[in-house]
């Protein structure tokens, strides 16, 4: 059976709101900040042009990205729910993820991301949703191969939002446990009229 959870288990810290730059983003921000050092040194006009440009982009995104999507306002009126399918499985039955998101709101400009791993060594499952304005109510689906035996806990999956770009991100919030039961495959005994007598 699947046990949803619609509140994060850890709040992220202040310095994860503002550390919203990619590793894309970094880049792009050190990358414009050399060109306009190296303009000043070489007078190279079209350096310049190209620091401004690429600064420029990076504070757009950067301020967008805090100003729609930051804090917890994006997830305050979101649920999300999460069941490992079929609920009671066999060991070796094939099983699916299945994701529900109801009230999550993806501002203008922005994807919804989400990853999980639903076992142990299992499957990594990865979503992206476009950002064609909030959804009511969407419903995610991935294979996760062959069920292994056992009592399964899978932890809630992280979810964030991220510039079309790739530039900047909100910190991860995870929600969407799931707890499932793989049974042992039964075995076939030969001769068992022999041996019961």
């Amino acid at each position: 059976s699947d046990k949803p959870s619609d509140r994060p288990t850890r709040q992220p810290s202040s310095w994860e709101h503002l550390d919203v730059l990619t590793a894309s983003g970094a880049a792009m921000m050190w990358s414009g900040a050399a060109a306009l050092v190296a303009s000043g040194f070489t007078g190279w006009a079209s350096l310049s042009v190209v620091g401004v440009l690429g600064l420029g982009t990076i504070f757009v995104t950067a301020t967008w990205t805090a100003v729609v999507a930051g804090g917890d306002g994006p997830w305050q009126r979101a649920t999300i729910t999460r069941a490992i399918l079929p609920e009671l499985a066999v060991e070796g039955d094939p099983l699916r993820e299945e994701v529900r998101l109801t009230g999550v709101t993806i501002p203008a400009g922005m994807r919804l991301f989400a990853t999980g791993r639903a076992m142990r060594h299992g499957v990594l499952s990865r979503y992206a949703i476009g950002n064609e304005g909030s959804r009511a109510d969407l419903t995610l689906e991935c294979e996760l191969g062959h069920a292994r035996r056992g009592e399964h806990h899978a932890p809630p999956l992280a979810l964030w939002l991220g510039d079309v770009l790739g530039l900047t991100r909100t910190p991860s919030v995870h929600r969407g446990e799931a707890r499932f039961t793989v049974l042992p495959r039964p075995a076939t005994v030969d001769g068992v009229r022999e041996l019961l007598g």
